[in-house]
């Protein structure tokens, strides 16, 4: 040992002699509490944290992450950390300080260091366990410091692609691997498989308590901006109030006032703005984060959680309305609880299809507690998301329907399902994930509710799905769904373009920051993940159609209701007559007026559909001009009148 101490106090010591010196220290901690006296234990001790301090207070910049130099300073404090009777708190501050350099560091190490880290770091962890309160001290401020910089931002990319250049991934799909292998990494001591679980449950409360903290943390207030002189008056805040992915968006600065906790005071979402945009960012990760760990990582440990964390982010979401990544974490509870069974089988059989009123008489006698709790609060936030979604768009009316799709079909009736199917269905037609989404639900009920319920559901929403058979083949739906989406994924490869040029696909080509090669490889795989994810979609959707079986003999009349009860004037009075140079053309619009109007109601695609209501509006007005001719005129049928 003092031998190991010579060597640490030498300034100009090798790297590999440090390492070995630091695992003598640990290697030998047990021996030498039995030969050494306390002094010079203590003394040892002090001269480990002093040098601890000195490398760790300049990073690990200078020193070769393959070496294990990493691992050996957390392992030797592992040791010694058993050994000892009496943890103190510059022990603590040491311990802090290398821990919190090894997390920073850590997606810039090998496979082969992170693993070597990590495992000793799981055996400094289970012995500060066995030490009692120190471990629940040291693991919360470890494990939010590294919740955070898991959720901070993406990965360092380099300053020039090259052909093989990637993306760069957001930084918490490098740090993944840390949290997944803090349970799969096996202890050092032998323990028995009881006592084993009880340390990753310990583990893994602190994690959770952790991960509900960090939004408290964070600024999700939105300011909304008006136009013209209305500028004047500073900042609106709003209450998270704002769609985007996982937070709010918009732009500018406004009057002065503090908007209420309700959906929005204006209406116009586009018109809202991040106040503090690293905040949000921050909390975009984090959503996604959670979406990966809870429904990935020890599940059966989140039932403990899920109804304290479900009514966190009911509470959350009801601060914030119209932030959609607090609808995403609801959603990811329920996923969690019906991948667990935690709901299965609590609701009386009669109810499974029908409409809830979230009361205990609904649910079995089996139902514990946690169970009626969690069922009485999901069943009363869905109606009010219900209410809410109707002022949604975009990001925020995708969030809400996704979480009510991923609804047990304990909480929630078959008819209050139908209507945001068919809206995810359309939506779907431009965004295949959304698609999937909607399909998974539908082939769940299929599978799990009495098909005498369904069957007069299955109609309306076997219709929506008709759109999809009908996007194969050159011009037609599919197409525009791939010119969309190619220049979105221009737009996230590279958001602007040097100079004040109009942004395009080809501008980006052309551009000096990324080699033809690279977009134009890029753009190819993106197109042909789009395809097949379509493919994939419409061959499910046949292949639902075609399970259905007698039930689709009503569908044969696609005529609607509502369709049936609009009466159009047979007579073709509505001319609106072309003047070109050599002949007057006349354009007949009435056979125009019901496809244009149905695009304006019911079309999935944004575009087709402001294009529809503004021809719609067009005639309109051409109507109302014309109608003074069509009073006068004695030959016109009696509904013009």
């Amino acid at each position: 040992m003092r031998t190991f101490a010579v060597i640490l106090k030498n300034e100009k010591a090798e790297l590999r002699e440090i390492g070995l010196s630091i695992r003598g220290f640990g290697v030998f901690a047990g021996p030498a509490k039995t030969i050494a006296s306390e002094k010079e234990l203590q003394g040892l001790l002090d001269l480990l944290i002093r040098r601890s301090n000195s490398i760790h207070s300049q990073g690990y910049e200078t020193y070769e992450f393959g070496s294990g130099s990493v691992s050996s300073f957390i392992q030797a404090f592992a040791d010694i950390a058993k050994e000892i009777d009496y943890i103190s708190e510059a022990f603590v501050n040491a311990l802090e300080l290398a821990v919190s350099n090894m997390i920073l560091q850590f997606p810039k190490f090998s496979d082969r260091v992170r693993y070597m880290t990590l495992r000793s770091f799981i055996n400094l962890l289970y012995v500060l366990y066995s030490k009692g309160s120190i471990f629940i001290s040291f693991w919360g401020k470890a494990a939010y410091e590294t919740l955070v910089l898991t959720c901070t931002g993406i990965t360092v990319s380099p300053d020039a692609m090259d052909e093989d250049s990637k993306e760069p991934e957001p930084l918490y799909k490098e740090y993944i691997s840390f949290w997944d292998n803090l349970f799969t990494i096996p202890l050092r001591d032998a323990i028995s498989d009881a006592e084993k679980q009880a340390f990753y449950s310990a583990v893994y409360d602190v994690i959770i308590k952790s991960i509900m903290v960090i939004p408290q943390n964070l600024d999700l207030n939105l300011v909304e901006k008006v136009d013209g002189d209305e500028n004047a008056g500073g900042e609106k805040i709003g209450d998270g109030t704002g769609g985007g992915n996982g937070g709010g968006v918009g732009g500018g600065a406004v009057a002065a006032k503090v908007v209420a906790n309700s959906t929005h005071s204006s209406g116009d979402i586009s018109k809202l703005e991040a106040k503090n945009p690293k905040d949000f960012a921050i909390f975009v990760h984090f959503v996604d984060f959670c979406d990966l760990f809870l429904t990935r990582i020890r599940t059966e440990d989140f039932k403990r959680w899920i109804f304290i964390f479900s009514q966190r982010q009911i509470s959350n979401s009801t601060k914030y309305p119209l932030v959609s990544g607090f609808y995403k974490l609801c959603g990811v509870s329920l996923n969690v609880a019906k991948k667990v069974g935690f709901v299965e089988g609590i609701l009386k059989r009669e109810l499974y299809g029908l409409e809830h009123e979230g009361t205990r008489d609904e649910l079995n006698d089996t139902a514990t507690s946690i169970q009626t709790n969690f069922y009485i609060l999901f069943t009363k936030y869905l109606k009010e998301i219900k209410i809410r979604m109707r002022q949604f768009k975009d990001e925020l009316l995708i969030s809400c329907l996704r979480l009510i799709l991923t609804v047990p079909l304990e909480f929630i009736g078959i008819h209050d399902l139908i209507t945001p199917l068919k809206d995810t269905l359309r939506l779907g037609l431009s965004i295949p994930t959304l698609a999937v989404v909607a399909l998974d639900a539908f082939e769940v009920w299929l599978n799990e509710l009495p098909r005498e319920i369904i069957r007069g559901e299955v109609g309306e929403v076997v219709k929506v799905m008709n759109d999809y058979l009908m996007m194969s083949g050159e011009g037609t739906r599919l197409d525009a769904l791939l010119e969309d989406k190619l220049t979105a994924a221009a737009v996230k490869l590279k958001p602007t373009v040097a100079g004040s040029k109009p942004f395009s696909i080809q501008s980006l080509a052309m551009s000096r920051a990324l080699p033809t090669l690279v977009v134009s490889r890029y753009f190819s795989e993106v197109e042909e993940s789009i395809i097949v994810q379509m493919q994939d979609v419409i061959k499910r959707v046949l292949h639902i159609i075609a399970g259905l079986g007698g039930d689709c003999t009503d569908l044969l009349d696609s005529t609607s209701l509502e369709q049936k009860a609009i009466s159009w004037d047979r007579n073709k009075t509505l001319k609106f007559v072309i003047p070109f140079r050599e002949i007057n053309t006349e354009l007949i619009l009435d056979n125009l007026l019901p496809r244009v109007l149905e695009l304006a109601e019911n079309s999935p695609d944004r575009k087709i559909k402001v294009a529809a209501g503004e021809l719609l509006h067009s005639i309109t007005l051409f109507m109302i001009g014309k109608s003074a001719e069509f009073v006068r005129d004695p030959t016109l049928s009696e509904i013009p009148k």
